[in-house]
This record gives C-alpha cells, structure tokens and sequence, in this order.
C-alpha cells in the first residue's frame, strides 16, 4: 500500500485538497472506484467511468477531462481516503523525522 497527498479540487466532495489517499496495485478495478494513474506527465486522482481490457476511461467528478489510459498507467485502486487518516499520517510522519533526527545526532 502506497500514500498521496492531494492537491485540486476535481473530485470534490469526495476528495479535497490536503486529503492523503492509500491505493494499492492489487484488486479488481471497477466502475465508480478512484485510481492513481500517471497522464501527460503527472499523476492523477480520478474516478473510472468504463473498463475495457487494455485501458481505463476516467475523469474527474465534474467530467470536464475524460483521459483513456493504458492499463499500465494505472499505480493502483484508492482503498482509503479522507482527513482522519491526514491527522494519523501527519503524526507518523512527524514521528519519523525526529526518529531519524535522533538516530544520527547518535554518531
């Protein structure tokens, strides 16, 4: 399991900007399920609208962008996302930093 940090506000109201989402690459992807896929140069955070075998139709929540993508575009299926995990994800993170910190101010 992977995490990302949000950043826009095209999958509102389920995603906001700040959100961190987890995906996975493991799971069956479905019609209405959000996905990490890179297009054009950048990742995104949409949702999918068709399933063929070898490409995905996605857009995001206001259907301004559809992109096609290729299966191997696609880093995973979202499993969890909102602020909650935000709050617990910021406070690892901050955990972890000063772990390391610690670990080399150790000599």
């Amino acid at each position: 399991m992977k995490a990302i940090k949000v950043y826009g506000t095209s999958c509102l109201p389920f995603i906001k900007s700040g959100d961190v989402v987890f995906y996975k690459r493991e799971g069956k992807i479905k019609k209405g399920d959000f996905v990490v896929y890179f297009f054009g140069g950048k990742k995104y955070i949409h949702r999918v609208l068709k399933v063929e075998d070898d490409f995905l139709l996605i857009a995001n929540d206001d259907d301004i962008e559809i992109h096609k993508v290729s299966r191997k575009d696609i880093y995973g299926k979202v499993i969890m996302r909102g602020r909650i995990f935000n709050f617990a994800a910021g406070k690892i993170l901050s955990f972890l930093r000063r772990f390391k910190r610690w670990v080399f101010s150790q000599g």
